[in-house]
């Protein structure tokens, strides 16, 4: 049983991150939260400390392969398609189709 939630995050979250790794994210996560819950009761642990890090190990894990999360797939069927093409790599000002007239209105508040 941990006594501080360093430890109990280091147990919790190596092993969900491996998981994660070449299973779905979501019934990871989903399966471990009632586990997670009870251990922290059981140790004297504040639960709240342990569910966002068992969130995060979690889609750690599943980015580190393909079939980790839906998304590697997609992306690994786009360079499939086409290796040579260069993927756009996006950025805070390539979402905004009104950048000038954002940047504009800003300079003139100022």
């Amino acid at each position: 049983m941990p006594s501080t939630h360093a430890t109990a995050l280091l147990r919790l979250c190596v092993p969900t991150t491996l998981a994660s790794a070449f299973l779905n994210n979501t019934p990871i996560v989903a399966m471990l939260i009632p586990a997670c819950e009870a251990w922290a009761t059981r140790a004297g642990l504040d639960v709240r400390v342990l569910l966002m890090p068992l969130s995060f190990a979690s889609m750690l894990g599943g980015m580190c392969t393909l079939v980790g999360t839906s998304t590697n797939l997609v992306l690994n069927a786009q360079i499939a398609a086409d290796p040579h093409r260069r993927l756009a790599i996006p950025s805070q000002f390539s979402r905004s189709k009104f950048l000038h007239v954002n940047v504009s209105a800003k300079h003139a508040h100022d």
